[in-house]
């Protein structure tokens, strides 16, 4: 089999689940645009696997490749070539994160009624990988993928811990951590409010933030305020092996984005390190990973009572706080990860290419049916 994957870059989030989809069959990433210098700066590296075909730079190559495409993964494409592909293949799988992270958006209702609609038949073979708990919703909303969602998301590299009592009990003790771009939807100024909190009632922790971005001084200026010099850190920006690595020493990981998060890739990370997550319910990526109570806490978008409560709960229970993390840990490591991810794929793909309306095989974790929410 044929499968060709089309997004506009290829990065660093792809890679995992690339390289497995290439040690399982033919496999092609296509990328529509070659990587900018702006997102090298972020990071991003200019990564050439052999699977990997740069549309702008040998254009010969990728319409050869395309042609003989049995599948077609659809990632961020422009329109005309999404057109092409619904027309002339014979299955396609819509991989997406939410398009309505914004909300309804009332006057833009028929138009992107209309688009999709034309985009995406209802009676062509087109399904959704659905990015994220709330893809398959929003798309539902405009009468879309209907019985046609299965749960996907992203798959960053995974770490295999051999004797997880011994690595849990080097975490240090009472540590948070928190992660991300400083952006108002991220809400990194709710982790400070909880932290003020638990310094007034003489609870004992720390909390570290790693990233940037235009809230910087606001935060500072409110650790400032409540006298948090001594208990929180805005360590700045660090790589991607240094992130990691403070993941593993910390106890309790905070991941507070709201609807604009897609999915949240460092939800999959701190539980692969083994953190008590608490995450916003939110987020595209926590319903999907997080068991309320089992691998991690859920709270509810702006209640920062329940975050501050949740919080409080781990600090003062540190067995739980393991107990959550290991759970959290064997999550990642025997479902959300690239290779299970590559493995159910190709036999979701197998099955609908074989005739059958549906795949039925799992009732969670990637590729199982998207059931609403």
């Amino acid at each position: 089999m044929n499968l060709v994957f089309i997004s506009n870059y290829f990065s660093h989030h792809q890679q995992p689940l690339a390289d497995a989809l290439s040690q399982k069959t033919d496999f092609t990433f296509l990328a529509t645009e070659t990587i900018t210098k702006e997102r090298q700066e972020m990071g991003w590296e200019a990564v050439k696997p052999p699977y990997l075909c740069e549309m702008e730079l040998e254009p010969e190559r990728a319409k050869l490749l395309l042609s003989k495409a049995d599948v077609v993964i659809l990632g961020n494409a422009p329109e005309w070539l999404i057109k092409k592909c619904v027309k002339e293949k014979s299955l396609i799988l819509r991989y997406s994160e939410r398009p309505l992270k914004k909300g309804p958006e009332m006057k833009k209702f028929l138009p992107r009624l209309i688009k999709w609609h034309l985009l995406y038949p209802q009676k062509k073979p087109v399904y959704l990988l659905s990015a994220g708990a709330y893809a398959a919703k929003d798309y539902a909303s405009f009468g879309l993928f209907s019985e046609k969602a299965y749960r996907f998301g992203y798959f960053p590299p995974l770490r295999n811990i051999s004797d997880f009592q011994t690595f849990s009990r080097k975490k240090q003790p009472s540590s948070i951590l928190w992660v991300g771009r400083f952006l108002s939807w991220k809400h990194p100024d709710a982790a400070i409010r909880a932290a003020a909190r638990l310094k007034k009632e003489g609870i004992s922790f720390t909390l570290d933030f790693i990233g940037s971005g235009e809230m910087e001084a606001t935060l500072l200026q409110m650790v400032h305020t409540f006298g948090l010099e001594d208990r929180v850190h805005l360590l700045g920006t660090t790589s991607p092996e240094m992130v990691r690595k403070k993941m593993e020493e910390s106890e309790i990981f905070l991941f507070t984005s709201d609807r604009n998060e897609g999915w949240g890739a460092v939800l999959n990370e701190a539980m692969n390190a083994g953190c008590g997550v608490i995450a916003n319910s939110s987020a595209g990526a926590t319903p999907y990973l997080i068991c309320d109570g089992f691998n991690g806490y859920c709270y509810s978008d702006q209640e920062d009572e329940q975050l501050y409560q949740r919080l409080k709960s781990l600090l003062l229970d540190r067995e739980s706080c393991k107990r959550l993390g290991k759970n959290a840990y064997e999550t990642i490591q025997n479902q959300w990860n690239a290779g299970v991810a590559a493995s159910r794929l190709l036999e979701l793909i197998d099955t609908l290419l074989a005739g059958e309306k549906r795949f039925e095989r799992y009732t969670e974790g990637p590729c199982s049916i998207h059931r609403p929410l």
